[in-house]
């Protein structure tokens, strides 16, 4: 298979297969009478036996509470897409998914499959079981019963499986996802043939680009919140690049080497992630590089406390990092950094101010209080006060913030993580540096990314958790591509094609999961299959 599959299965393996799209709520659900009119429409014309005036009448009632479902879930979504912050409505993303799909939802199978809808309805009721033996049988592979929301709309299955107010049962909102994952795949095999097409005429994939790119802003607000914060100016990029996969020339226009550098500081995580060396806190440096106060002997004692503390802070952060996954890294490290440098911080800042540690070692106790008046000098632009972790490793910066454990008062983790935002903002001045230095001699940005990425690789994994999921792969193939910005041409070599499909699959978000975990699941390998039999013929 030529490189361009890779670029293909790199697009779509960003696309959540579970993610439903929609225009907006208004276009494809204008009014609440529109709307109920439009699902009366589409039940009525995938009813089994219409000419059965008792079986229609049923469902006609069954089809108009559905619609006036859909209408109040449409006006939740709205009103909640309204109120959320973009990161606020990934985590309701996530929690959403989670309690239809993953380990919360398998943890409550058995109430699942026996919930009830609250209602008296015997139409509602009997969705409701339709729904659970549907998900059931689909878990084995079955297709014996039929999704009670099949045929819907995007737009109306994503209100179905992001709306929590209780309107429908658990398994309901799985069945929808279904749904969801289903038309998803479609898409993916319609789009990934077009693709083909495009490269087989012209050598390039612009015009898939495009459309992936108006597929991505169809998304609700809730669905384009799990998507790389970049997802879509990437695709702008790619779109003006016009990159021929063929003769390896761009074709459209010159990429400003600033804005590259630019894109990729920009997603790196909040809290401007320092990076940290292989080697475990040395005692030696902690004597060279710590400042002392006071006699000799006094201040050889603070170094040797502190010492001690990293060290066992470092045992902490090894524990930590073997026990969670990448994305419950994530998630730990967004929450202390909330309390570290967030809103929660400077909602509780009196309170951090006033705290002493739980000691009565008088050089702690010292060492705290300068903490605290490090900050509040440094939150008004004031260099006056010493930060107390001024010289500390980048490693030994980040065991102090992201330590739990009550070893350091809060602002102690405050002054730590200004250290290492002072390292970082050094690192980044210097190389972005010498990537202009490389790129008025050469042309190129390949070093840059090289640099780039030895920084990323040398983070921790609480830091590296914070950064895209495709980070790193998305600079080994920009060092691979070896690109020349000023002749246009990429003077490198292509990828294994395996090995980049193996890498994108990784990144794709969470689908359904037995679409996931099933290997011969038709729909979840619908699009390898049809990139492997359209590029059969191609070299």
């Amino acid at each position: 298979m030529p490189f361009f599959i890779t670029v293909i299965f790199k697009i779509l393996g960003a696309f959540m297969i579970g993610a439903v799209s929609y225009s907006s709520v208004q276009a494809g659900f204008s009014s609440k009478t529109e709307g109920v009119s439009r699902v009366d429409e589409q039940a009525a014309t995938g009813t089994d036996n219409p000419n059965a005036d008792a079986a229609q009448a049923s469902s006609q009632q069954t089809i108009s509470n559905l619609a006036r479902q859909l209408a109040a879930s449409a006006s939740r979504a709205e009103e909640r897409d309204k109120t959320l912050t973009r990161s606020g409505l990934a985590d309701r993303a996530k929690a959403a998914l989670n309690q239809i799909q993953g380990d919360i939802y398998f943890a409550n199978k058995a109430k699942h499959d026996s919930e009830v809808p609250k209602t008296s309805d015997p139409a509602l009721l009997a969705r409701a079981k339709q729904a659970t033996a549907y998900v059931n049988s689909a878990a084995r592979g079955g297709n014996s019963e039929k999704n009670p929301f099949a045929g819907l709309s995007r737009e109306q299955l994503a209100n179905i499986v992001y709306d929590d107010s209780g309107t429908y049962t658990v398994n309901e909102r799985r069945a929808a996802s279904y749904e969801g994952d289903r038309q998803e795949e479609a898409w993916r095999v319609k789009v990934t043939t077009q693709a083909m097409a495009e490269y087989n005429s012209t050598g390039k994939l612009t015009n898939f680009f495009k459309s992936v790119l108006d597929h991505f802003k169809e998304l609700p607000a809730i669905e384009q919140a799990q998507y790389p914060k970049d997802y879509a100016s990437d695709l702008e990029s790619k779109i003006r690049l016009d990159f021929n996969y063929r003769t390896h020339q761009a074709e459209g226009k010159d990429e400003d080497p600033m804005s590259l550098i630019k894109a990729l500081f920009t997603q790196t995580s909040s809290t401007m992630a320092s990076t940290v060396t292989s080697a475990v806190w040395q005692t030696s440096d902690i004597l060279l590089n710590q400042g002392a106060s006071g006699s000799q002997s006094g201040g050889m004692q603070t170094i040797s406390t502190l010492a001690r503390q990293l060290a066992a802070s470092a045992s902490r952060a090894e524990e930590r990092d073997r026990t969670l996954t990448r994305s419950e890294l994530a998630d730990k490290a967004k929450s202390i950094l909330n309390q570290v440098v967030g809103d929660a911080y400077y909602a509780n800042k009196a309170r951090h101010d006033g705290e002493v540690p739980k000691t009565s070692d008088p050089e702690l106790l010292a060492r705290a209080k300068q903490a605290t008046a490090f900050v509040n000098d440094a939150a008004r632009g004031g260099s006056a006060i010493k930060n107390p972790f001024a010289g500390l490793s980048p490693e030994q910066l980040a065991n102090v913030i992201y330590d739990e454990s009550g070893t350091y008062t809060v602002n102690e983790r405050h002054a730590a993580w200004r250290e290492s935002y002072d390292q970082e903002e050094a690192w980044r001045v210097k190389v972005a540096q010498q990537a202009m230095d490389e790129y008025n001699r050469t042309g190129k940005l390949t070093n840059f990314f090289s640099e780039v990425l030895e920084h990323y690789k040398s983070l921790p994994a609480i830091e590296q958790a914070q950064y895209p999921k495709g980070y790193a792969a998305d600079l080994q193939s920009k060092i691979d591509l070896d690109f020349n910005y000023r002749t246009h041409r990429a003077e490198g070599k292509d990828k294994a094609p395996l090995s980049l499909i193996e890498t994108l699959f990784e990144q794709s978000p969470q689908q359904t999961d037995e679409l996931r975990h099933k290997n011969d699941a038709p729909d979840s390998f619908a699009t390898k299959h049809a990139l492997r039999q359209e590029s059969s013929g191609t070299g």
